[in-house]
């Protein structure tokens, strides 16, 4: 072997790329991304399994229903002797004998076909939230002189919220007296949301 050929031999052995610890090193790169995705998919999916909204049942709605109208209830028996429209304060009394006997339909029929306790039903944020902001609602507006525009409004609105949450009641039971008792009461709560909507002060 003459000096050209060595050198050459040489040169091959230096030039020559190091092809499989390059393509391990490429895929042990790639396995890493692609093990970072799926953690990180799997992470995702379990929080948000983990903070989805427990099935709506009946028992929770009815539930839901029964907390609420004891809570506005509340509300009214606080602001309804400041209101100074006499109409106005006898929709608000109107009102609240109803928001009664939906409670007292509601609570007998958790105990006595669901065997719920009353004392173990929670009330759900979002309506602690809505029966909160009420109150603060109704505060600020006394404060200021001008409660009974608010009043009707407010209970304009609670009505609608009741309306949703009785359909939704519906929706979940085959129990016929149930069924015409919560008929029986949408078709006196849309007479009542039609006055205070339509309340003027004026009139």
């Amino acid at each position: 072997m003459n000096d050209l050929e060595y050198l050459n031999q040489i040169s091959a052995g230096v030039n020559q790329p190091a092809k499989t610890g390059l393509l391990d090193k490429k895929m042990k790169i790639v396995l890493a991304v692609l093990g970072g995705v799926v953690l990180l998919l799997i992470i995702s999916l379990s929080v948000a399994g983990g903070s989805s909204k427990p099935e709506a049942t009946l028992a929770t709605e009815l539930g839901r229903l029964y907390t609420r109208t004891n809570e506005l209830n509340k509300t009214i028996t606080t602001y309804n002797p400041s209101v100074h429209h006499s109409t106005l304060r006898s929709n608000g009394a109107s009102f609240s004998t109803l928001l009664v006997e939906i409670s007292s339909t509601s609570s007998s029929y958790l105990t006595h076909s669901l065997g719920v306790e009353l004392g173990t039903i929670a009330v759900p944020e979002s309506d602690s939230t809505i029966i909160n902001n009420l109150n603060t609602s109704l505060e600020n507006a006394r404060l200021n002189g001008i409660l009974d525009r608010k009043y009707a409004s407010e209970m304009y609105y609670q009505i609608i919220y009741l309306l949703n949450l009785e359909d939704s009641v519906d929706k979940r039971t085959n129990d016929n007296t149930l069924k015409s008792f919560l008929e029986s009461s949408k078709n006196s709560l849309l007479l009542l949301e039609d006055t205070f909507h339509n309340f003027s002060e004026s009139d």
